[in-house]
């Protein structure tokens, strides 16, 4: 699992087979189990997968394998991904099939090259669902806040982010127009067990004071919110200092308020 961001857990490894066999189903072909003929040990997976996420060659059919180490050095790998190249291009009927690894991953090239493929560096791509290479990252969150259920889907969003980076650094923003509303938001994010997590208000206690004209049964926003996992070291203090700056330009009685909702100081 060395080029995988991390073993898969009992219930990811299940929702994986249930996934494979749809796709047996939807396409034809997919990944076979690898079975050694001798002793049926179990040696991993090998076959052919339709990808579709984000690169210069997809939608495209992957040949791939993922192997125990006990099946490493052994030759099935190659033989796995022949007999995956043979059932796609004379059962299947495909006209192409890719594979693709890591730079860093020389195993799985090797065998790339013993199937007789060839790199094209113009198809060279950073993988879309896997964080990246040095596991640092700062990722900026604005969603609209449009649509009833958007509060949700923040922070379903977040948390599923979370799990494949949790070394990254997220910055969502929320509008806080019910106070309720927000911290409710915040909760449901930390459900996922973030282990560091700061929040920061900002309020205009006078902000729509003597105005009219607002859509009946809507909330004025008169806050809004920044939540940050992972903060990097001296933000909340960076922020405090900063407080009576922001209190002075944006004027009305305005304050910032700087919490820890996990970690340091909560």
């Amino acid at each position: 699992m060395r080029f995988f961001e991390r073993p898969l857990t009992p219930a990811e490894s299940h929702a994986l087979v249930d996934r494979i066999e749809a796709r047996f189903e939807a396409d034809g072909f997919g990944l076979w189990v690898l079975e050694r003929t001798d002793d049926s040990v179990f040696l991993g997976f090998a076959g052919l997968a339709v990808q579709t996420f984000e690169a210069p060659f997809t939608p495209c059919v992957e040949v791939g394998w993922r192997l125990a180490r006990h099946g490493w050095g052994q030759g099935y790998a190659t033989e796995a991904a022949r007999a995956a190249l043979r059932f796609g291009f004379e059962v299947v009927g495909l006209d192409e099939i890719v594979s693709f690894t890591t730079p860093a991953n020389e195993r799985s090239r090797r065998v790339m090259e013993r199937l007789g493929m060839t790199r094209d560096p113009a198809d060279d791509f950073d993988h879309p669902l896997l964080p990246p290479g040095e596991r640092r990252g700062l990722v900026l969150i604005d969603p609209p806040y449009e649509a009833p259920d958007e509060f949700e889907r923040a922070a379903g969003a977040l948390k599923a982010a979370y799990r494949r980076f949790a070394t990254g650094i997220f910055m969502l923003w929320f509008p806080i127009k019910s106070p309720a509303a927000a911290d409710a938001f915040c909760g449901e994010v930390l459900s996922a067990g973030m282990a560091r997590a700061l929040r920061l208000d900002i309020a205009l206690p006078a902000a729509g004071a003597g105005k009219t004209g607002a859509e009946p049964g809507r909330a004025r926003m008169a806050a809004a919110g920044l939540l940050v996992l992972n903060p990097p070291y001296g933000l909340d203090a960076a922020m405090r200092d900063a407080a009576p700056i922001l209190a002075e330009r944006l004027g009305g009685g305005a304050r910032l308020d700087v919490v820890w909702l996990a970690g340091e100081g909560s």
